[in-house]
């Protein structure tokens, strides 16, 4: 088992010289333009503790908590 001499077998594309490559007409370029957005981005913090009066947005809320030495981590 697996001492099997392996055999590279060549592969041989059915065309002639000159024939098209591209023979379902895509795109010749792949071209994304990519824009800067408009507005600048905010950012925001996920809530963990589901405790947020704003859920899923983080209030703080999460430091009450550990004032009352309860521990929230990440699931």
């Amino acid at each position: 088992m697996g001492q099997a001499v392996s055999i590279a077998h060549s592969t041989r594309v059915p065309r002639k010289l000159g024939d098209k490559l591209n023979v379902f007409n895509h795109p010749m370029e792949h071209v994304k333009v990519l824009t800067p957005p408009s507005e600048p981005s905010t950012r925001i913090s996920v809530c963990r503790c589901w405790r947020s009066a704003k859920f899923p947005i983080c209030d703080n809320s999460h430091q009450i908590l550990q004032e009352q030495g309860i521990k929230k981590t990440a699931i």
